[in-house]
């Protein structure tokens, strides 16, 4: 499904150069649930950036079924985003403004999928049942626990129907009983066969997927 082949990622600042990612090589494939763990600014994030092209390597190649993402322009990489990808935030991103059915339904805006009104209502309906919020689609975000918006992020991810999910820390600002609720949802969705990627710093919630990455430093330390 995705392959990275010798990836790396170097950032200039100032003229000091970090190197974030060396040399990574990775197989995702349809159906896996991948955790990836490490300490403070070993790469996981950037890592997960790279997997979803909201960032570039300094050097490498990635494939996304098949074809090498490397000379696509950014149209086409958008387009790319918006099909094969869904993304799930530690901070949730929800817009204020908009109740959880509006924030769920935002994506198909911008998607190539031509659906009535009604049609995205109704899909963002399901959804939304699904994580566990059909009585909660008229609410706020400002009316929401921190578990509620997050369900209401997994929502707004699925909505276009990705083939994977990437979630960066999606327990982090949340307690143990409601990280535990994600963790629960996230893999009742992969077995439903979506394709799962999370950044985590907790052992047990990494130790629930069927492969864990462990990073330091910027490579790939253990794969189990």
């Amino acid at each position: 499904m995705i392959e990275l082949k010798d990836i790396s990622k170097v950032f200039m600042t100032d003229e000091i150069k970090t190197c974030a990612l060396t040399g990574i090589n990775l197989h995702v494939e349809k159906g896996d649930f991948i955790s990836i763990m490490g300490p403070s600014g070993c790469g996981k994030s950037t890592l997960l950036n790279i997997i979803g092209h909201l960032d570039t390597p300094t050097s490498g190649t990635i494939t996304v079924d098949g074809v090498d993402t490397g000379n696509m322009t950014d149209r086409e990489l958008s387009r790319l985003r918006n099909e094969k990808f869904g993304f799930i935030f530690q901070s949730f991103h929800l817009i204020q403004g908009l109740n959880v059915l509006q924030n769920v339904e935002l994506p198909m805006l911008y998607s190539r999928e031509k659906l009535s009104h009604k049609e995205i209502r109704e899909r963002a309906k399901m959804i939304l049942e699904k994580v566990g919020l059909s009585s909660r689609m008229k609410h706020y975000v400002s009316q929401l626990s921190g578990g509620q918006c997050q369900r209401a992020a997994i929502a707004r991810a699925m909505i276009t129907h990705p083939h994977i999910l990437l979630a960066d820390e999606p327990t982090g600002n949340l307690d143990s009983r409601m990280g535990k609720e994600i963790m629960d949802l996230l893999l009742g969705l992969n077995m439903d066969g979506t394709t799962v990627v999370m950044v985590t710093h907790d052992a047990r919630l990494a130790s629930e997927a069927k492969t864990c990455i462990t990073m330091n430093d910027g490579e790939i330390t253990d794969l189990s």
